[in-house]
Protein backbone atom coordinates (compact mmCIF):
# COMPACT_ATOMS: atom_id res chain seq x y z
CA UNK A 1 0.00 0.00 0.00
CA UNK A 2 1.37 3.50 -0.59
CA UNK A 3 2.53 5.72 2.05
CA UNK A 4 -0.46 8.30 3.36
CA UNK A 5 0.00 11.11 5.43
CA UNK A 6 -2.37 10.36 8.20
CA UNK A 7 -3.44 13.63 10.45
CA UNK A 8 -4.71 13.03 14.34
CA UNK A 9 -8.20 14.15 13.29
CA UNK A 10 -8.61 11.53 10.31
CA UNK A 11 -8.10 8.49 12.95
CA UNK A 12 -11.07 6.08 14.24
CA UNK A 13 -11.56 3.17 16.14
CA UNK A 14 -14.61 0.78 15.01
CA UNK A 15 -15.46 -1.62 18.11
CA UNK A 16 -16.64 -5.13 16.66
CA UNK A 17 -18.15 -7.66 19.22
CA UNK A 18 -18.84 -11.28 17.68
CA UNK A 19 -18.79 -9.70 14.30
CA UNK A 20 -21.44 -6.80 15.17
CA UNK A 21 -20.34 -3.40 15.35
CA UNK A 22 -20.92 -1.69 19.12
CA UNK A 23 -19.68 1.54 18.28
CA UNK A 24 -16.92 4.16 16.32
CA UNK A 25 -14.57 6.44 18.17
CA UNK A 26 -12.13 8.91 17.06
CA UNK A 27 -8.69 7.72 18.28
CA UNK A 28 -7.22 10.62 19.89
CA UNK A 29 -9.73 11.46 23.32
CA UNK A 30 -8.03 14.17 24.26
CA UNK A 31 -8.40 16.35 21.96
CA UNK A 32 -10.80 18.23 19.75
CA UNK A 33 -10.64 18.26 16.44
CA UNK A 34 -12.71 20.88 14.45
CA UNK A 35 -12.44 19.17 11.25
CA UNK A 36 -14.53 16.18 12.64
CA UNK A 37 -17.07 18.26 13.98
CA UNK A 38 -17.69 20.18 10.94
CA UNK A 39 -18.09 16.89 8.91
CA UNK A 40 -19.37 14.74 11.65
CA UNK A 41 -22.92 13.55 9.70
CA UNK A 42 -20.46 12.61 6.69
CA UNK A 43 -17.62 10.98 8.67
CA UNK A 44 -20.25 9.00 10.45
CA UNK A 45 -22.02 8.02 7.29
CA UNK A 46 -18.86 7.30 6.15
CA UNK A 47 -17.72 4.86 8.91
CA UNK A 48 -21.08 3.30 9.38
CA UNK A 49 -20.86 1.97 5.26
CA UNK A 50 -17.29 1.17 5.65
CA UNK A 51 -18.32 -0.69 9.04
CA UNK A 52 -21.07 -2.80 7.14
CA UNK A 53 -18.68 -3.86 4.37
CA UNK A 54 -16.16 -4.82 6.58
CA UNK A 55 -18.14 -6.45 9.02
CA UNK A 56 -18.74 -9.80 7.31
CA UNK A 57 -14.99 -10.44 6.53
CA UNK A 58 -13.41 -9.93 9.82
CA UNK A 59 -11.01 -12.33 10.93
CA UNK A 60 -11.53 -11.87 14.86
CA UNK A 61 -14.62 -11.55 15.39
CA UNK A 62 -14.21 -9.52 18.89
CA UNK A 63 -11.90 -6.84 17.77
CA UNK A 64 -11.45 -3.18 17.18
CA UNK A 65 -10.85 -1.78 13.55
CA UNK A 66 -8.40 1.10 13.52
CA UNK A 67 -8.98 3.30 10.49
CA UNK A 68 -8.07 6.61 8.81
CA UNK A 69 -10.06 8.52 6.32
CA UNK A 70 -9.28 10.58 3.50
CA UNK A 71 -9.95 14.41 3.03
CA UNK A 72 -11.88 13.52 -0.32
CA UNK A 73 -15.74 14.38 -0.86
CA UNK A 74 -17.03 11.66 -0.32
CA UNK A 75 -14.61 10.64 2.28
CA UNK A 76 -12.70 6.95 1.89
CA UNK A 77 -11.78 5.33 4.78
CA UNK A 78 -9.03 2.39 4.88
CA UNK A 79 -8.22 0.09 7.28
CA UNK A 80 -4.90 0.60 8.89
CA UNK A 81 -4.42 -2.54 11.42
CA UNK A 82 -7.19 -4.82 13.66
CA UNK A 83 -6.30 -5.18 17.26
CA UNK A 84 -7.98 -7.87 19.99
CA UNK A 85 -10.43 -6.05 21.72
CA UNK A 86 -9.65 -7.04 25.59
CA UNK A 87 -9.17 -5.57 28.64
CA UNK A 88 -6.03 -3.90 27.47
CA UNK A 89 -7.50 -1.88 24.18
CA UNK A 90 -7.58 1.48 24.84
CA UNK A 91 -11.48 2.04 24.41
CA UNK A 92 -11.25 5.65 23.57
CA UNK A 93 -14.31 7.99 24.11
CA UNK A 94 -16.00 4.38 25.46
CA UNK A 95 -15.78 3.39 28.79
CA UNK A 96 -13.83 0.26 28.48
CA UNK A 97 -14.66 -1.39 31.96
CA UNK A 98 -18.63 -1.89 30.99
CA UNK A 99 -19.73 -3.87 28.13
CA UNK A 100 -22.92 -1.36 28.10
CA UNK A 101 -21.04 1.63 27.57
CA UNK A 102 -21.19 0.43 23.56
CA UNK A 103 -24.00 1.74 22.17
CA UNK A 104 -23.68 1.88 18.83
CA UNK A 105 -22.93 5.63 18.21
CA UNK A 106 -20.33 7.89 16.67
CA UNK A 107 -18.18 9.80 19.27
CA UNK A 108 -16.12 12.48 18.99
CA UNK A 109 -14.73 15.22 21.02
CA UNK A 110 -17.30 18.20 20.53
Amino acid sequence: MEWREVAPWMEFRIFFRDGAPVGISQADPYRRHPEIADRAADLSGALNRFTRHIAGALPIPTCAADVAIGHGDPAEPWLIELNPFDARLDAALFDGAGTGAFDGSFRYVR
